[in-house]
C-alpha cells in the first residue's frame, strides 16, 4: 500500500500514517477534484455511505487522491470529506 499512497497521509486532525487504515479489509482510492462538477455532486453521497458503513463497523477506508489545481482548492474540497487523504501535491 505504501508504494501506492506513500508513507504519510493527512487526516482531519493532521498528519497520519498507514496505521490509520491497517484494520481495513477494503481500501478505496477516491480520485476527485474541487473543480469537477460531477465529483462535487457525488462526494456528499459517498460521504453519507462512508459514515453509514463506519457506524455499522464495516472494515472500509477511503483515501482521497486530489486532482485539484492548488492547495486552496484541495483544502476547501477535502474539508467536506470524512476520510483521510494523500497530502496535496504528493500524488
Amino acid at each position: 500500500m505504501e508504494a501506492l499512497v506513500g508513507k504519510e497521509l493527512v487526516g482531519k486532525a493532521g498528519p497520519t500514517n498507514l496505521s490509520a487504515i491497517a484494520s481495513a479489509e477494503v481500501v478505496c482510492l477516491y480520485l476527485s477534484a474541487h473543480w469537477c462538477g460531477p465529483c462535487r455532486e457525488f462526494t456528499p453521497k459517498l460521504a453519507m455511505a462512508y459514515k453509514d458503513a463506519k457506524s455499522n463497523k464495516l472494515p472500509i477506508e477511503i483515501i482521497f487522491v486530489s486532482f485539484d489545481k492548488d492547495q486552496k482548492g484541495f483544502n476547501e474540497y477535502y474539508g467536506s470529506m470524512p476520510w483521510i487523504a494523500i497530502p496535496y501535491g504528493h500524488n
